[in-house]
């Protein structure tokens, strides 16, 4: 079986799809109470607004953010972190799957090799998958001189 650059693009490509599909979703939520009106104001207008018109500009509906993280730093960790517990799984089950290959090699040395290969493609992936913690930290530190300026807008 060789390990092809499109099998290794499709499943770095179903990871991110995996990784992203697993945030929570949520909805907008108005700060209004359930009865049409703001909590405690049973006239059925908002806050501060007791004829019932119009809410105030200051008592409108505030999206709240269904992430955890403020920044995009933060976002990048919170990615990175859930990358490497998904990819440790994934290693675990390749290295297993490469040991198999071995016993069941059986001294063939074609199949000997190309469970070495395999193996060597494993590490290289695990290698990978470590470094990315390494690769988030080199963005950050390039990033924070623009982000501290206020030229990516924060």
């Amino acid at each position: 079986m060789k390990i092809t650059i499109a099998k290794i693009v499709s499943c770095a490509f179903l990871l991110i799809i995996l990784a992203f599909s697993i945030a929570p979703v949520t909805f907008a939520q108005p700060t209004t109470g359930v009865s049409g009106g703001a909590a405690g104001n049973p006239s059925g207008g908002a806050a501060g607004n007791p004829s019932g018109g119009k809410p105030e500009a200051a008592s409108r509906a505030v999206l709240q953010n269904p992430l955890k993280s403020d920044s995009i730093e933060e976002l990048m960790v919170d990615i990175v972190s859930v990358a490497i517990k998904i990819g440790v799984i994934i290693a675990f089950l390749a290295l297993l799957w490469v040991g198999f290959q071995f016993i069941v090699a059986q001294g063939n040395s074609d199949k000997i090799s190309d469970a070495r290969k395999h193996f060597f493609y494993v590490i290289i992936g695990i290698a990978i998958l470590f470094g990315a913690e390494i690769i988030v930290q080199i963005i950050k530190a390039t990033l924070s001189p623009f982000v501290d300026t206020g030229l990516l807008g924060k």
